[in-house]
């Protein structure tokens, strides 16, 4: 007899290829792009799987996301300080396999 709930847990390393941010002058239509420097991070998660049906199923997934990213450029005086994001994130789907 099978179990139609799976518990998992994964990790993955990250990198982003020519990262850029945009920013727009207050009040102001003018902007800048910044290219942002060595942009990577990584992430743990934990899905929990729940069989419905021999094709359906569900997916209740909590992530953590940590990115580290590097200063930019300096455009008219300007850049974009290096700075760290840390997400925690909690997805609910549904899937179909054949």
């Amino acid at each position: 007899m099978t179990s139609n709930l799976n518990i998992g847990f994964g990790g993955e390393y990250k990198g982003a290829f020519s990262p850029k941010m945009k920013a727009y002058g207050s009040n102001s239509p003018v902007s800048a792009t910044f290219n942002l420097g060595k942009t990577n991070g990584y992430s743990f998660f934990v899905p929990v799987r729940y069989k419905i049906t021999k094709n359906i199923f569900s997916k209740l997934e909590y992530t953590y996301d940590y990115w580290k990213i590097g200063y930019s450029n300096e455009i008219s005086g300007f850049y974009e300080p290096d700075s760290k994001t840390k997400n925690q994130i909690l997805t609910l789907s549904v899937g179909y396999k054949w």
